[in-house]
This record gives structure tokens, C-alpha cells and sequence, in this order.
């Protein structure tokens, strides 16, 4: 398990790929996580490596074991104090919670979803599917809602050298996990 590294370590690596200059503190938390080897300005396939799998891969265990409980009537309610919330043009963390009743059918989405260390606590592995054109035009536009031009730029930059090819080294690893495809493009279903 890997724990989760600070917002401020996670900006600091994103502005060295990006090949910008670090201060001294930044330098300390580029050799401090290892990350001084990474090469600014190529493609880095190692972003799954900054989330936080520890704590979703415990949450998800006892949610298992609480739904597949026989006999058991009751709820829990899961608490996530650092949830990602994206809302129009708003990026935030803060305290989320769902109450979860026994039966009730959980779907777990994210884009390191199938991760390895997650696959022992789902019963099915489902991955969309979309062209690679449509999720970077998907990407770009979500953005581009709330950045300016120099920003945005810099952000497809830190899509292409980190994001894309992190998520097809994912992709390629994780396929034999995958149960279910869903088609974006028609809707279908596929099956392995």
C-alpha cells in the first residue's frame, strides 16, 4: 500500500515535470519522495503512485464485509475527510458521507478504480471505454470552463507527458481484472 502524499508534494512534482524552476523547499520534497530521478519534460507513467490506496482499500474491505454479512439489517455510514468534489467550474477536498443500508448495490468509480490493491473487495470490474481523442477533448474542455489560455496549455502539457501515459500503462496492467466494458461511444455492454 502506498500512502498519500500532500497536495503541496503532488504540485510540486506536477511543476518539475513540467520543467519549472523549485525553490529550495520544493527541491527538498522532489528528493525527499525520490521523485529527483523523474526526467522534467518526458512522459511519466507513475501518477496512480501520488493517491492515497491505504485508506480506500480499508474503507472498501469493511464496506465488503458489512454488505455481504448474512442476516444483517443494519447501515454504515462511510466517511471520506478528504473526498475530491468537482462541481462546474469548482475543485475542492472536503468531508463527505453516504449511508450505505445492508443489499444496497455500491458502485466504486474512479479513474485508479480497478486498481490491484482494490480488486479482492469488488465482486465485478467494470471499465468505460471511450476514443482517446474524446477523453483528452473531454479533458481539455472541462478546463478550459475554468482556466485561462497560458493555464489550460499547461495543463494538456501535464495531460500528455503524465496523465495519458500513467492511465495506459494502468490500462494494459490492470485488463485482466476488467469483467465488463461499457461502450461509451454506443452504450453497448462487453463482456471478457
Amino acid at each position: 500500500m502506498r500512502p498519500e502524499k500532500p497536495w503541496k508534494e503532488r504540485s510540486v512534482l506536477k511543476k518539475y515535470i513540467l520543467g519549472k524552476p523549485l525553490n529550495d523547499d520544493e527541491k527538498t520534497i522532489l528528493v525527499r519522495n525520490a521523485w529527483e530521478d523523474i526526467k522534467a519534460g518526458h512522459k511519466y507513467h507513475g501518477e496512480e503512485s501520488i493517491w492515497n490506496y491505504e485508506i480506500t482499500s480499508m474503507e472498501l474491505e469493511c464496506l465488503k464485509q458489512f454488505l455481504k454479512a448474512p442476516n444483517n439489517l443494519g447501515q454504515m455510514t462511510l466517511t471520506n475527510y478528504q473526498a475530491y468534489i468537482k462541481s462546474d467550474c469548482q475543485r475542492s477536498t472536503q468531508r463527505k458521507s453516504c449511508t450505505i443500508k445492508h443489499g444496497d448495490i455500491v458502485i466504486i468509480e474512479g479513474k485508479y478504480a480497478n486498481n490491484e490493491d482494490y480488486s479482492g473487495s469488488a465482486d465485478l470490474h467494470i471499465r468505460l471505454k471511450d476514443s482517446p481523442a474524446k477523453v483528452t477533448k473531454r479533458f481539455k474542455n472541462d478546463r478550459a470552463q475554468y482556466l485561462n489560455h497560458d493555464l489550460l496549455e499547461e495543463h494538456m502539457k501535464y495531460y500528455d507527458l503524465v496523465i495519458k501515459p500513467s492511465w495506459q500503462k494502468y490500462e494494459r496492467r490492470t485488463r485482466s481484472i476488467i469483467d465488463l466494458y461499457v461502450n461509451l461511444k454506443n452504450g453497448s455492454v462487453e463482456g471478457i
